[in-house]
């Protein structure tokens, strides 16, 4: 079921990088803002459950062990 202000409306570059784990949830059945947390698949393969993909996405390998999906928002990590 479709929604105004839906992620796939209001960011629609982002829907590729919708996961699969998501399920039942899909970016057109979710509104923009939404404090659920979800998961992305970037072009790379790798999957990760945050609420702000576009920064996970630029994670750096020196940041090794430590993955994108290992640090909240407000890590001071």
């Amino acid at each position: 079921m479709a929604i105004n202000n839906s992620l796939a409306e209001v960011h629609p570059e982002l829907v590729s990088e919708w996961s699969e784990k998501n399920l039942t949830l899909t970016p057109d059945g979710i509104t923009f803002g939404s404090n659920k947390k979800v998961w992305w698949r970037g072009a790379c393969g790798h999957e990760w459950q945050t609420t702000h993909p576009k920064i996970a996405s630029e994670w750096s390998e020196k940041n090794l062990p430590l993955k994108s999906d290992e640090v909240n928002a407000k890590s001071r990590k």
